[in-house]
């Protein structure tokens, strides 16, 4: 296996927020790329099995888990004041082979969570704001970027 194809670890995964490192990040998951599934069945489809095409797609949250830093002043604090005043801001995702995702978003949720006996940790979800550019990401460093990818970005840069 070449670096390229060898399977990676997340420990490594760098999330900023408006440029500030939020830190101590653990579990992270998404976001979670769906199409919707729109139903062109009517009642002059002659044979009786439901119609289908494929509708909007939708980029859901980011969310992870984030050990609390108390005395934090810029990335976790910034996070928590922004979602109280409904502030959007910059996510930067940086990958372990400096691969980037790049989006505009609002955070969603920030829940803490005290045990009796360990660390005080967050719950935090990012809702992208314009899913155009993580999919533009998605396309140019995930999956590569092939010619034929040039008619659905520009299709995308003219919404």
């Amino acid at each position: 296996m070449t670096a390229a194809t060898t399977p990676k670890t997340g420990w490594d995964i760098q999330i900023t927020w408006r440029g500030h490192n939020i830190g101590y990040t653990r579990d992270i998951s998404g976001p979670e790329i769906s199409v919707e599934t729109v139903d062109l069945t009517s009642r002059s489809s002659t044979s009786a099995i439901k119609q289908k095409s494929a509708g909007l797609i939708d980029v859901g949250d980011l969310s992870f888990e984030i050990l609390v830093i108390p005395g934090d002043t810029s990335g976790q604090k910034t996070l928590y004041a922004d979602l109280l005043t409904r502030t959007e801001g910059q996510v930067v995702m940086t990958w372990p082979d400096d691969t980037t995702w790049t989006f505009n978003a609002f955070v969603s949720k920030f829940s803490p969570k005290e045990p009796f006996n360990g660390e005080i940790t967050a719950e935090v979800a990012i809702g992208a704001e314009d899913d155009r550019l993580i999919l533009r990401d998605l396309r140019q460093n995930l999956l590569g970027r092939r010619r034929s990818d040039d008619h659905v970005a520009q299709r995308l840069h003219r919404r």
